[in-house]
């Protein structure tokens, strides 16, 4: 297990999880009117809806799984594969909290958008979102072919085939 393995993509979407993760247990939405019960507030996991939270709760668990899988794998393909996931997962929630936040929820007692205030830490759990699925994406963009273990990995291939392959006979087409 190599935490030094760790890049720019894995350390965002995993900052983005953890802070989504903590801000799901804070009051996105209060409610503003004279006839609300004291302190009517509604916290983000108890706000988006079942569907949402699904999301929510995939995309950081594979957030999660992307960082494991990529201190503790060597090879390249899992770790791929979970960026994939993490991308589309965080952008998924991302999409998710940003529907919430324009069609907010009625708290219960069918208020409409006016009587509903948005909290700050709704908009901080937008950009979570938004931090996950980015750093899934920069994941995936980043290749590490200039990293000290991408080449010994590649020197080892080399020697176990003998050298590298010779290129293919070129052939010339007579049309």
């Amino acid at each position: 297990m190599k935490l030094s393995r760790l890049r720019s993509g894995e350390k965002t979407a995993l900052a983005g999880a953890v802070a989504l993760a903590v801000l799901l247990a804070f009051d996105w939405f209060f409610l503003s009117t004279p006839d609300a019960r004291v302190g009517q507030h509604e916290s983000g996991i108890r706000s988006l809806g079942w569907f949402a939270e699904l999301l929510l709760i995939f995309a950081i668990l594979a957030t999660f799984a992307l960082v494991f899988f990529t201190v503790t794998q060597r090879a390249v393909a899992v770790p791929l594969l979970m960026a994939i996931f993490t991308t589309v997962l965080g952008f998924a929630a991302f999409v998710a909290i940003g529907v919430r936040l324009v069609a907010q929820p009625g708290l219960g007692v069918d208020a409409g958008n006016a009587d509903v205030e948005v909290e700050l830490p709704a908009y901080l759990g937008l950009l979570a979102a938004a931090a996950i699925a980015f750093g899934g994406w920069r994941t995936m963009a980043d290749e590490r072919t200039d990293t000290k273990e991408s080449i010994e990995q590649t020197e080892e291939v080399l020697r176990v085939r003998g050298g590298p392959r010779p290129a293919p006979p070129r052939t010339i087409d007579p049309a």
